[in-house]
């Protein structure tokens, strides 16, 4: 624990953090969001360092220790990459004119090449390209270094024998090949690299293509799909597996709003072969993630309530976890915890934390608002934030047990959060999972409630009330005199009083807004309920109406997210009353 270090990036600078409860700062610079800001940062693949960029410079330190290794003058770093083995670091900062666009001889300026390589850790200049495209601005390596791949249009450009600086400085490749009208691909990991391919339907299926990473890209396996518009690629950690999530943007059969989504598993050994994943619940795939391990994966997918499956490499189901209002999952680095979750407006930032072995659920409880969740190297800890520009108001982060004990809260009141990470370590190993206690489990599920963000929280003091009628904000706490105690309030409505309480003279306001007999008037806590269940019956027929196979708008199936999110307001509104009640005993 007092080693896990973490990097915090906002709009008043970044910082480098060791440890948890008391945390050294190693690194960081405070920054004026008038001049500077810290562009971006990243860690290295082992975690051994650590670059960031603060609109003066680009920098190179050791993680553990702040130590600089080298620094530049180059303050417009967009995004930083490091290759797997941490032999070079990647920039790239925007193709674009700085100033005017004319030079003094009245030539049209052109950008200057924005792709740099540098050699880690000496910060030596190897190389600096054109990237004209942001979206393909990245090159690829293979896991030992020593292919470096670059795409120019359909052309891939191959760099060999990590010997880049020669190829680049004289523009060369050591080999090219054409694959027509490919807009994706992706490089495997592991000592037997290969590459997968998407070419669009153009007149013919969508292909998705399996090839050896060899001089003449031989193709070992193709998948031909109708259903495929786009597709996300995701390898496992050893390279033998490959999930492609093909969706299309427009379902023909009008079945859904959101279109078809599938998922296809590409194993490449024995030649390569492919199955399609079988999800049994219509809707779009939430989340799909390899376990660490490489063993099996995790699918959260349909319509909400979602569901949420482990399968194992050949595709059969290892664990139905079942369904709820989930749209993320995330295993811990030692694939012994999977945590499902709610994010966003789909259920209050609930999180549930499952044990793999066991396949019980150890914890869950709520943090709302949660935009970015990221497990710790350590497989213990978990960091939940809420970042700009995603949300702009309530910024900070938290750093939880996943028993859910809270460890640090960092609250951000007057300046943004945008980013944060946890270096990256392979030093743990498993542990023994424990539960969390009878106290923990119930301050837990109070969580739940207490952190749900209600319009009910909002209301000032004295507006909900077990009995009697609305009362405005100038009046409340106020005392009334008895020529105001039958003066009518808020739109001609009556305050009648009960001399037996008052004892005839002038008393509380509140008092006497509390007993009013009037029962032609709502009391808020009665409006707010009905307004509750009206959005629940609505939910009802929209779920009616979606199991009878009618499509529905996209602000409908909004409407249907929110279902449990309701259900815990109308609760929380119930226990402030019964609280209420109790305290006027």
């Amino acid at each position: 624990m007092s080693d896990l270090i973490y990097a915090v990036r906002g709009s008043t600078g970044f910082s480098l953090k060791r440890g948890l409860g008391k945390p050294e700062q190693l690194a960081g610079e405070k920054l004026d969001p008038k001049e500077a800001h810290c562009r971006c940062f990243k860690f290295s693949n082992n975690g051994a360092y650590f670059s960031f960029c603060d609109s003066t410079r680009t920098a190179l330190i050791e993680a553990s220790t702040g130590r600089e290794c080298f620094s530049k003058d180059f303050g417009k770093t967009q995004a930083i990459l490091f290759s797997p083995k941490d032999k070079y670091m990647i920039t790239y900062e925007p193709y674009v004119i700085y100033g005017t666009r004319m030079n003094e001889d009245g030539t049209v300026k052109t950008p200057n090449p924005n792709l740099r390589f540098w050699e880690v850790p000496t910060g030596k200049l190897l190389a600096t390209l054109i990237a004209d495209k942001q979206s393909v601005w990245k090159p690829y390596f293979t896991e030992d270094d020593s292919i470096a791949i670059r795409v120019k249009g359909s052309e891939i450009l191959f760099y060999k024998n990590g010997n880049f600086a020669l190829y680049f400085l004289l523009e060369k490749h050591s080999n090219k090949f054409v694959i027509k009208d490919i807009a994706q691909f992706s490089i495997s990991p592991g000592l037997t690299p290969y590459m997968c391919c998407f070419i669009p339907a153009k007149n013919q299926p969508a292909l998705i293509q399996l090839r050896s990473l060899n001089n003449d890209l031989d193709i070992i396996y193709t998948k031909a799909s109708f259903n495929c518009d786009r597709c996300v690629m995701n390898w496992n950690t050893k390279g033998s597996a490959l999930l492609v999530t093909a969706s299309v943007d427009v379902d023909k059969s009008n079945q859904s709003y959101y279109g078809v989504s599938h998922i296809y598993c590409i194993l490449t050994k024995d030649g390569g072969s492919c199955f399609q994943v079988p999800l049994d619940k219509e809707g779009p795939v939430h989340s799909v993630e390899w376990a660490p391990n490489s063993k099996e994966f995790c699918v959260c997918y349909g319509f909400m309530p979602s569901k949420v499956t482990i399968f194992n490499m050949r595709g059969d189901i290892i664990w139905d976890i079942g369904q709820g209002h989930r749209n993320e999952v995330h295993y811990n680095p030692q694939s012994t915890i999977l945590v499902t979750c709610g994010f966003g407006n789909i259920s209050s930032g609930r999180m549930e934390f499952w044990n793999l072995a066991t396949r019980k659920e150890i914890s869950q409880f709520c943090v709302p608002h949660t935009t970015h969740f990221g497990w710790a190297p350590d497989g213990q800890h978990i960091c939940t934030s809420t970042t700009a520009p995603r949300l702009r108001t309530d910024n900070g982060y938290r750093i939880w047990t996943y028993q859910g004990i809270k460890i640090d809260e960092y609250l951000y009141e007057k300046e943004e959060l945008w980013e944060i990470k946890w270096r990256p370590s392979s030093a743990y190993s498993k542990f023994v999972i424990e539960e969390p206690s009878k106290e923990q489990k119930e301050k837990n599920v109070r969580m739940g409630y207490s952190n749900s963000n209600s319009v009910i929280d909002n209301l000032p003091k004295g507006a909900v009330t077990t009995q009697g009628v609305y009362v405005p904000p100038h009046l409340r706490g106020k005392n009334l005199n008895n020529n105001q105690k039958g003066s009518g309030v808020g739109g001609g409505g009556k305050l009648t009083t009960n001399k037996k309480e008052s004892g005839g003279g002038g008393g509380n306001g509140n008092n006497l807004i509390n007993n009013s007999s009037s029962s032609g008037q709502s009391t808020e806590i009665e409006k707010k309920i009905r307004s509750l269940q009206k959005k629940l019956d609505d939910i009802k027929n929209l779920k009616e109406r979606l199991n009878e196979g009618k499509r529905l708008e996209i602000n409908q199936m909004e409407k249907i997210k929110n279902e449990e999110k309701i259900l815990l307001e109308i609760e929380k509104i119930k226990l402030i009353q019964n609280k209420e009640v109790e305290e006027e005993k």
